[in-house]
């Protein structure tokens, strides 16, 4: 009876350690939110499409999202963060590395924020969280339309420009545009937007204030390329904010 009764001592004893042990930060326990939008705890287990499309399709960085309509340089907006986005395609679930590449990544719901982690990567972080945008005509013109907003511009020569749903509308034409997301070969002292025909390279769009200095630029690895200074290089225009 003596032996019976020490055995389920034991039992009990090792359940309590073992309850213990998973409140303290078993595989249900959420991911804690960190400053730096990474944090390291290990899932339960991935979203596929289908879960994941029920918040919607394609997602940006919270933290970054919320900074597009003061950004001034991509760069500095986009940060050290490897995952910029997240998409449901017809190959699962796809993430960006830095605009470049586009690796499956494992997408978790917790506490009412999705999380995401790079698939296959032993030393991936979890970053996040994300949340759903409206990128339907893709994330280079859901960026654009962030970035720009709808307002209206005069040059100095009084020429109307109005910027619109992936548009530009510049004397009456408007003009499709988008902004270069991948931002590895490009210059980095503004925003650079492509734009319906235009022969070549791009216009860079320097903030200043209320206003925008747009330049002709291309990429810095274009033979020839000439470095541009905005502070000592005269703007192909100027467009200043219609009140």
């Amino acid at each position: 009876m003596k032996l019976r009764t020490v055995g389920l001592i034991g039992i009990v004893l090792a359940s309590v350690l073992f309850s213990a042990a998973c409140s303290k930060g078993g595989k249900d326990s959420p991911p804690a939110a960190v400053s730096q939008g990474v944090e390291e705890v290990r899932p339960k287990e991935c979203m596929d499409g289908p879960e994941l499309s029920a918040f919607g399709t394609r997602f940006a960085r919270e933290d970054v999202w919320a900074k597009l309509p003061e950004t001034k340089t991509l760069g500095e907006t986009f940060g050290d963060y490897a995952l910029q986005a997240v998409e449901v395609t017809e190959f699962g679930v796809i993430g960006s590395l830095g605009w470049h590449e586009g690796p499956n990544v494992c997408v978790q719901h917790r506490d009412g924020e999705l999380w995401a982690q790079v698939l296959g990567a032993g030393d991936a972080k979890w970053e996040g969280p994300f949340i759903a945008v409206d990128a339907k005509g893709g994330f280079e013109r859901a960026y654009f339309n962030r970035i720009f907003g709808k307002a209206c511009y005069q040059t100095v020569e009084g020429e109307d420009w109005c910027f619109g749903d992936g548009s530009i509308q510049i004397g009456g034409r408007a003009l499709k545009t988008a902004v270069l997301l991948d931002t590895s070969e490009m210059p980095e002292y503004g925003i650079p937007v492509t734009v319906e025909g235009e022969p070549a390279g791009f216009w860079m769009f320097v903030r200043v204030q209320e206003q925008w200095h747009v330049f002709k630029d291309e990429v810095v690895t274009q033979e020839g390329h000439v470095d541009i200074d905005p502070a000592q290089f005269p703007p192909w225009r100027v467009l200043r904010l219609k009140h």
